[in-house]
C-alpha cells in the first residue's frame, strides 16, 4: 500500500492512524489512537493479508470466517507478556485486529542489523544470563498459548519488546492456529525473503514443519531457540538457515537447552515448558538464595531483613523473577504466585517489593515520614525566573513510603510528582515566578508533604520577588527654542537598577510626535534609549508643555512615571526662517542692480547729468531695467540648466521675468523721475535697484533659487 493509500481514519473515526510501524508478509502494522470513553489511548492496528484466491467467492467467504475465528481466539487471550487484543473489524475489503500498544525497544535494536534506510548498524550479543531470563519468560507465554491451541508463528528478536520496567513482551500476533497448506492461495511460500515475515514464518527462525505449512505449538519453540541463539551470539540465523555455527560461544547448559529445542523432527523437540525448565540457571535450584555479598537466605522469611539492608539488589531480584524461580525450586509456589499477583496489581517496583515483604511479615513496622528541615528559604528570585530547592525526605520507619506535595499554588511544582522513599531521597521543588508579582514583602508558601499512612509534615517555603527599581532621565525633556515648522527631537533613558525585569509601555500626549519604541522589556541592569521626534508645523507661537507617560508592569505590580516636555516656538526665529533669506536675497539683488544701474546711467547720461523729459526717462529706465535684469537672469538660468534638468525651465523663466520686470519697473520709475529732472546716476540707482530686487523675488518664488 503506497503512502497515499495509507488509511488515516478507521471505523468511522474511532481510530486515527499516527504512522506505520512496519510492513511484511504477515500484513502491515500501524500505530493509532482510539477514541474511548475515558479519552484517547494508543493502539496497534494490524492489517491482515487475504489468503485466498480473489476469483473464488467460496474461498473469500471461507477466509472471512477464518479471520473472525482467529480474531475471536486472540481477543479471548489473557496471558502475561502477551498484548491484549481489543477489537477486530473489516473495512474497505481488508481485515484488521486492534491490539495493545507496548512502548519500548525491540531486542533486534541491540543486535547488528540494517536500519530503515538499509544502512548497517553494528550491535553486540546480550549477556547470557539476560538471554536465559528472557527465554524463561517467553516459554511461559508459549506454554499458555499452547494450552489454548494458539501459535504465534513469527517469533524473532524484532517481535520481542522490552518495556521501561524491564519486562519482555511477545508482540505482532497476526494469526491464531489454523490449518494452512501450500494450496491456500499464496504463491511461492519459500520466497518470503530474508528477515521477511509470512504465514510460513521468517527464514532462519521458522521450523521445518512450519515452512511446509504444518505449524504446531513446538514450531514456536524452535523459533524461540533460534531467537535466543541470535540474542546470545549476534549471529543472524537468517543468513544461514538451519545452521547455528556459533553455538559454542554460549554457556554449556544454555547450549544444551537450545540444541534440544532446535531438533528438526518436531516429535523429538522439547515443549515450551520443558525448554523453560532447562533454561533455569543452576544457581536458582540451590536450597538457599544467594546474595551478592555471600549472604544466603535459606527461608523465605529471611528475605525480609536482608532485603531491607540491600534494597537496590532486592528490587532487582523481585523484578527479574529471580525470587520467583527460587521459590518454585523450594516448592513455595504460593509465594511465587503471590509475587506475580503483586506485580500485576502494583506496577511500581519499590511498592510491589514492599507489599511482598509485608505479606511475608505482616508485623513489619510501617514507614514514618521525617523532614530534616521544615522551613526552606529560596532567597531572592527575580520576576520571570526559576529557582529549584531540594527537599530532604527521610523514611525513619520500615519499608517504603510515597510522598507528594499538597497545596501547591500556581508557579510551584515538584519533580517527580510522586517520590518513593526507602531510606533517604531528595524531592525537587521548582519555583517559577513568571505568573507571580514582585512585592516589597517576602512570600511564605505553606505546603504539606503527604506520605499517606506514613504521616504528613507541614513545610514552609520562603522567597522574595524584588520590585523593579526604575530611573527615567531626564525627568523634564526640554526640546529648546525653535521656529515654527522645524522638526525637533530629543531623547530620554529608562534605567532598570533592580534585579527583576519589567515591561514598559509609553504613551505620548505631545502633539504631532513619534516615539522610537512604545513597548519594550527592560532587563535588570540595562537601559533603554527612547527618541522623541516632534513636527512643529501646526504649533503656534509661544511655549508648549505636555507629558509623556511611562507605564511599568511586572505581573500585578504596576508603576507610572511622567516626563514633562517643554518646547518654545520663537517669533523671531519663525520670522527670520520665513522672510530673512528672501529679504537678504532681494537686498543683494537690489544692491547689485542699484550699483550697475548707477554705473550704466552715468555712462549713458554722458554729458547731461539729468533726465530731460518723462518720455526719455521712461525709455531710458526701461532700457536700463532690461539690461540690468536680463544678464543675471540668463546667468542663473544657464547655471540651473547645467546642473539639473529643471534648469531649462529656469533659463527660460529667467529670461522672461528679466525682460518683463526690467521693462515694467524701469518704465514706471523712468516716467516718474523724469518729471523730477534728477541726475542720471540717481535715476539709474533707483531703476537698477528696484528692477534687480523685483527679479530676485520673482526668481526665488518661481524657480526656487
Amino acid at each position: 500500500m503506497s503512502a497515499a493509500q495509507r488509511p488515516t481514519q478507521m471505523r468511522n473515526g474511532r481510530f486515527s492512524v499516527i504512522r506505520p510501524l512496519s510492513k511484511g508478509g504477515m500484513g502491515a502494522l500501524y500505530l493509532a489512537t482510539e477514541n474511548i470513553a475515558t479519552g484517547n489511548r494508543k493502539v496497534v492496528i494490524k492489517e491482515m493479508l487475504d489468503y485466498y484466491d480473489s476469483k473464488d467467492p467460496q474461498g473469500q467467504a471461507k477466509a472471512r470466517r477464518r479471520f473472525e475465528s482467529e480474531a475471536i481466539t486472540l481477543a479471548n487471550l489473557s496471558i502475561p507478556g502477551v498484548p491484549q487484543v481489543f477489537d477486530y473489524f473489516s473495512e474497505g475489503g481488508r481485515n484488521y485486529i486492534v491490539m495493545q500498544f507496548i512502548e519500548g525497544q525491540n531486542l533486534e535494536s541491540g543486535l547488528s542489523h540494517l536500519d530503515e534506510n538499509g544502512r548497517s548498524v553494528k550491535g553486540k550479543p546480550y549477556p547470557a544470563g539476560q538471554v536465559r531470563q528472557w527465554g524463561i519468560e517467553v516459554c511461559k507465554m508459549l506454554d499458555n498459548l499452547a494450552a489454548q491451541n494458539v501459535i504465534h508463528m513469527d517469533i524473532k528478536p524484532a517481535n520481542l519488546i522490552l518495556d521501561k520496567s524491564g519486562a519482555v513482551w511477545l508482540v505482532d500476533f497476526g494469526t491464531a492456529k489454523a490449518p494452512r497448506s501450500k494450496g491456500s492461495g499464496v504463491q511461492n511460500p519459500g520466497k518470503a525473503g530474508l528477515k521477511k515475515s509470512s504465514i510460513f514464518g521468517t527464514i532462519g527462525y521458522a521450523a521445518p514443519e512450519q515452512a511446509a505449512g504444518k505449524p504446531e505449538p513446538r514450531s514456536d519453540v524452535y523459533a524461540l531457540a533460534a531467537t535466543l541463539y541470535h540474542l546470545g551470539t549476534d549471529d543472524d540465523p537468517g543468513v544461514h538457515p538451519g545452521k547455528f555455527p556459533q553455538m559454542d560461544r554460549l554457556p554449556q547448559d544454555l547450549r544444551l537447552a537450545l540444541n534440544r529445542a532446535l531438533v528438526l523432527d518436531v516429535r523429538q523437540r522439547v515443549s515450551a515448558r520443558e525448554l523453560g525448565r532447562q533454561l533455569e540457571p543452576r544457581t536458582t535450584r540451590a536450597i538457599g538464595f544467594h546474595w551478592q555479598d555471600g549472604t544466603v537466605s535459606t527461608d523465605p522469611q529471611d528475605l525480609v531483613g536482608t532485603a531491607e539492608t540491600r534494597w537496590g539488589e532486592a528490587r532487582t531480584y523481585f523484578s527479574n523473577q529471580s525470587w520467583e524461580n527460587w521459590l518454585r525450586d523450594v516448592h513455595r509456589h504460593d509465594l511465587a504466585t503471590k509475587i506475580e499477583q503483586i506485580k500485576a496489581q502494583i506496577p511500581d517496583v519499590d511498592l510491589g517489593l514492599d507489599a511482598f515483604l509485608r505479606f511475608l511479615n505482616p508485623k513489619l513496622p510501617q514507614p514514618v515520614l521525617y523532614l530534616p528541615a521544615t522551613a526552606l528559604d529560596a532567597g531572592i528570585i527575580p520576576w520571570r525566573s526559576q529557582r529549584m530547592l531540594d527537599i530532604g525526605i527521610e523514611n525513619r520507619g520500615r519499608g517504603v513510603l510515597q510522598v507528594h506535595l499538597r497545596n501547591l499554588p500556581p508557579g510551584l511544582r515538584s519533580i517527580p510528582d510522586v517520590l518513593t522513599v526507602h531510606s533517604k531521597q531528595t524531592l525537587k521543588l521548582v519555583i517559577d515566578t513568571t505568573g507571580m508579582s514582585p512585592s516589597q514583602r517576602p512570600q511564605v508558601i505553606p505546603l504539606i508533604v503527604d506520605a499517606g499512612p506514613a504521616g504528613r509534615v507541614r513545610l514552609r517555603v520562603r522567597f522574595a520577588i524584588p520590585e523593579p527599581v526604575l530611573l527615567v532621565d531626564p525627568p523634564v525633556l526640554d526640546l529648546g527654542s525653535v521656529y515654527r515648522g522645524q522638526a525637533v527631537d530629543g531623547t530620554f533613558i529608562v534605567h532598570n537598577l533592580g534585579t527583576s525585569p519589567v515591561q514598559c509601555s509609553i504613551s505620548s500626549q505631545v502633539r504631532d510626535s513619534g516615539l522610537s519604541d512604545d513597548h519594550f522589556d527592560c532587563l535588570p541592569g540595562s537601559e533603554q534609549i527612547i527618541s522623541v521626534l516632534v513636527d512643529t508645523r501646526h504649533y503656534g507661537i509661544g511655549m508648549h508643555t505636555n507629558e509623556i507617560r511611562l507605564h511599568f508592569q511586572a505581573g500585578a505590580w504596576e508603576q507610572e512615571q511622567i516626563i514633562h516636555t517643554q518646547l518654545w516656538i520663537s517669533i523671531f526665529q519663525t520670522f527670520w526662517k520665513m522672510a530673512g533669506p528672501g529679504a537678504l536675497w532681494a537686498l543683494g539683488c537690489g544692491l547689485y542692480g542699484g550699483f550697475l544701474g548707477w554705473f550704466l546711467a552715468t555712462l549713458i547720461g554722458g554729458m547731461d547729468g539729468t533726465v530731460q523729459s518723462p518720455i526719455i526717462g521712461g525709455l531710458l529706465g526701461a532700457f536700463l531695467g532690461v539690461v540690468i535684469c536680463i544678464f543675471p537672469a540668463l546667468a542663473l538660468g544657464v547655471l540651473g540648466w547645467l546642473s539639473t534638468s529643471p534648469g531649462r525651465n529656469g533659463l527660460r523663466m529667467g529670461a522672461i521675468l528679466g525682460g518683463i520686470s526690467g521693462a515694467a519697473v524701469g518704465g514706471v520709475v523712468g516716467g516718474l523721475v523724469g518729471w523730477l529732472q534728477v541726475s542720471a546716476g540717481i535715476f539709474g540707482l533707483l531703476v537698477g535697484g528696484l528692477s534687480a530686487g523685483v527679479l530676485g523675488v520673482l526668481l526665488q518664488r518661481r524657480i526656487k533659487i
